[in-house]
């Protein structure tokens, strides 16, 4: 416990390069996941879970009746990642 890693190259959810260097707080034996030792961890998942699915079924919902005007002055914008295009 107390060890830091050395720096590591990872990828973050957006596709980004990054650094990492962990440190480790904490040691628990391994074990099977069960409510009497990890309730609060599988509740958290639950509820994260269930909170994606409540977002996923707004968005689908919303995205039907919404609409969206884009400004001309902005049709050539690149977005990130993207070489602008101009015309």
């Amino acid at each position: 416990m107390g060890d830091i890693t050395e720096p590591y190259e990872s990828t973050d959810s957006n596709g980004k390069t990054c650094y990492k260097v962990l440190k480790l707080k904490s040691r628990t034996e391994p074990h099977r996941a069960n409510l009497k030792q990890d309730y609060l961890l599988l509740q958290n998942m639950a509820l994260q879970y269930k909170s994606q699915q409540v977002m996923k079924e707004w968005y689908s919902e919303k995205k039907e009746t919404t609409y969206i005007r884009i400004d001309p002055s902005f049709r050539n914008c690149a977005l990130p990642g993207q070489q602008t295009t101009q015309k």
